[in-house]
């Protein structure tokens, strides 16, 4: 999803240009974490040229806004021999200048929320995790959707070719268990990940190589006859990640970048015919 992330306005007027922490972070000796305690909150928003959903397009003209913030609380530290556990709580928007689907006519404009909450268990590069998901359309131009996710991830040993080409795996399930907007019956989707990163400009910014594929288990991609058209999207990016720096008012990133979908014959209908789109976004974001 372009949920990236993942993921410049809203942050920008809320704190005020006078209240930016300093740009420069000296990289040698990098400053002690502000927030050492378990509680931790980030946000930001995206400004996006358009918005896809697992290959579905949702809006590809006018103005496109994504907000969003998340707090995450440490359960347990990882040790030794014992993984680390923590919670996850979310909610990401996307509001629209053209008025998407809108038949709310006092919210036309505020076309998703998303709300999440998960927990994620992490130990020696891997990780696993749970979260639910409640899709929500405040302009009413979809019905609510609620879904199950499990995820795992793996991180391959640093300095390897492997670990150089492929970086981090996340591989994930979600399943819907009230309504689907996708199809008539409630669809399971799998997603892929994996893209390794690379330190750019002297160590003053991230690039990362991001692929990511969305697959149909049941009922996700349909083709004409509406039949399970196994493969949905397949999407390959490049995200330049800047540390704006860090200090009393949290770490700042600004992300730049794009990715090119390709899409399946089922999401390829849903997006009028054309098969292949390019996507650009910019995007801004402070934690703590």
């Amino acid at each position: 999803m372009q949920k990236l992330s993942s993921i410049v306005a809203m942050i920008t007027f809320g704190v005020g240009v006078n209240s930016m922490p300093a740009i420069a972070n000296d990289v040698d000796n990098p400053p002690e974490p502000v927030n050492q305690g378990r509680l931790s909150f980030s946000l930001g928003t995206d400004i996006t040229s358009q918005y896809f959903f697992r290959g579905y397009l949702q809006e590809d003209q006018g103005f496109i806004f994504q907000p969003w913030a998340e707090l995450g609380v440490s359960i347990v530290d990882r040790m030794d021999n014992s993984p680390g556990v923590s919670l996850v709580f979310g909610s990401w928007s996307s509001l629209h200048s053209e008025k998407t689907g809108a038949t709310e006519p006092n919210l036309r404009a505020w076309y998703e929320t998303d709300i999440y909450g998960g927990i994620t268990l992490e130990w020696d590069g891997f990780s696993l995790g749970a979260s639910y998901t409640v899709y929500t359309y405040p302009n009413s131009s979809f019905n609510t959707v609620q879904e199950i996710g499990v995820t795992a991830g793996f991180s391959l040993p640093e300095d390897t070719m492997f670990q150089k080409v492929l970086g981090d795996i996340s591989i994930g399930l979600h399943f819907e268990v009230d309504n689907s907007n996708v199809n008539t019956d409630e669809a399971i989707y799998m997603e892929l990940g994996f893209g390794p990163s690379f330190d750019i400009f002297d160590g003053k910014a991230t690039l990362s190589i991001p692929v990511t594929l969305g697959f149909s288990l049941d009922d996700y991609y349909l083709d004409a006859s509406g039949d399970d058209d196994f493969f949905g999207f397949g999407s390959v990016g490049a995200d330049m990640s800047i540390p704006l720096g860090s200090g009393d008012y949290g770490e700042w990133t600004m992300n730049v970048g794009g990715n090119v979908l390709f899409l399946s014959s089922a999401a390829e209908t849903a997006n009028g015919g054309d098969d292949v789109e390019a996507i650009g976004y910019i995007g801004l974001s402070v934690s703590y």
